[in-house]
């Protein structure tokens, strides 16, 4: 077979494209992963090992005291964090150092994730969240990741999403 050495791997990747390896294994993984999802109730971010920062859960990491940057640590649990833009946004506009948020994140394959859709913010604000507060979880919401908060309005309103740390 043209392309594959003996083990039966790909030797280039301009044939496993050409060859339409490329999207026959997304499709089969993205098809695997929709199956698990509905046939044991799992989360995405339970197979990508994924966790939201509200800005308190950046602040505390990483301005915090020693046991508070620990309460932040062990929440994540060696899960990947994912800060919303306004997250990031409120972080800088209080003072926050954006060299150390881009240190955190890249040592922790951390990132940085879109705002939040605005048929989500409507319905969290009829919740009785605040709007940036609805804009965080929302991005929580829109990446499928529980969100690290110690804010009480938040903890109490979106049990599903928001986790204490």
């Amino acid at each position: 077979m043209a392309g594959r050495n003996p083990r039966g791997s790909i030797t280039s990747v301009k044939e496993f494209l050409r060859g339409g390896e490329a999207l026959r294994v997304a499709s089969q993984h993205s098809t695997f992963i929709n199956q698990l999802k509905a046939s044991h109730h799992v989360h995405l971010r339970d197979l990508l090992g994924l966790i939201g920062l509200d800005t308190n859960a950046i602040i505390g990491r990483l301005e915090g005291d020693t046991a508070l940057q620990q309460a932040v640590t062990n929440a994540m649990a060696g899960r990947n964090p994912r800060v919303s833009i306004t997250a990031v946004k409120e972080f800088l506009r209080g003072g926050g150092d954006v060299n150390a948020l881009r240190t955190f994140l890249s040592e922790n394959g951390g990132g940085v994730v879109k705002a939040a859709q605005s048929n989500a913010v409507t319905e969290l604000m009829g919740k009785g969240l605040k709007g940036a507060d609805s804009n965080v979880v929302g991005s929580a919401m829109r990446k499928d990741t529980e969100l690290l908060t110690r804010d009480k309005r938040i903890l109490k309103r979106v049990l599903d999403v928001a986790k204490p740390f």
